[in-house]
């Protein structure tokens, strides 16, 4: 059933229960005129209301006047739904974001902690090598591009090692031992026990690939993750802040840019 066809139904439905009665007619009018106000196409309401004009013996004026305050009325309450949907939807993927870019942050002080002094060895733009210790790529990496540490406890850890590199020193798990914080502690416990069980079932001679096998890559694989999930996070910010900028322009171009980035960094 088309939609003229069920403004008709229905207003013949009305006509027949009204009796005559005046404020059962202006009922029934304003119901139909409630249906037209939800027609986008301003043609055919205009076309409608000359329908209903026609069958209630009501002016044409009246019924755009009434028009326009159902029109009012549903406005804001789709706006409210619209806007609603979209508040859901980017705190979700805002909530996404966060936690997968916090898994990440936290997987880069588990390596720093494990094999802070671990020496990588990368190459100049002309070809030569240089060596830089694990500690030193992890600080440094996260020190780019105004990366807001996620974790408290994070952020402590990686100012105590920063502090470390700036005096010669690595610091890693056993100088994290004696750090009387809970937080501290228990995060460190967690990295230490893990790497105690991986050792403890050796003893039965059963091998699992261990990661200082395999520190570079593990480390640059961890690096680009954690460049992917902020570059996700920054795309969502711009998202979110689109509404409360005047010129919108630049921030869609932003997005563009940075969704070309997240997916040379998948390569």
């Amino acid at each position: 059933m088309n939609l003229r066809i069920f403004i008709n139904f229905k207003a013949n439905i009305l006509l027949q229960n009204i009796n005559n009665d005046p404020l059962k007619k202006a009922e029934a009018i304003r119901d139909i005129v409630k249906s037209i106000s939800h027609i986008s196409n301003p043609i055919k309401q205009e076309i409608y209301i000359k329908e209903v004009s026609h069958k209630f013996q009501i002016s044409e004026q009246s019924l755009f006047g009434e028009l326009g305050i159902q029109k009012q009325i549903t406005k804001p309450a789709k706006q409210q739904n619209t806007q609603h949907k979209l508040d859901i939807t980017t705190n979700e993927e805002q909530k996404v974001s966060n936690s997968a870019l916090l898994s990440s942050e936290n997987k880069l002080v588990e390596l720093l902690l494990k094999y802070g002094d671990y020496i990588l060895t990368h190459k100049t733009e002309d070809g030569e090598n240089y060596q830089i210790t694990v500690a030193e790529e992890i600080v440094n990496y996260l020190a780019e591009d105004d990366y807001q540490i996620l974790s408290e406890t994070n952020q402590f850890i990686i100012n105590e090692v920063k502090e470390g590199i700036e005096n010669h020193e690595i610091r890693m798990i056993d100088y994290f031992k004696n750090i009387v914080q809970d937080n501290i502690a228990a995060q460190v416990a967690d990295i230490a026990i893990e790497k105690y069980n991986l050792s403890n079932w050796e003893a039965f001679n059963i091998f699992f690939p261990k990661e200082n096998e395999v520190v570079p890559k593990i480390i640059n694989d961890t690096i680009l993750r954690h460049k992917r999930e902020y570059v996700v996070q920054i795309i969502n910010n711009l998202k979110i802040n689109i509404p409360n900028v005047e010129d919108p322009n630049e921030s869609y171009q932003q997005i563009i840019s940075l969704t070309a980035l997240k997916k040379r960094n998948r390569q």
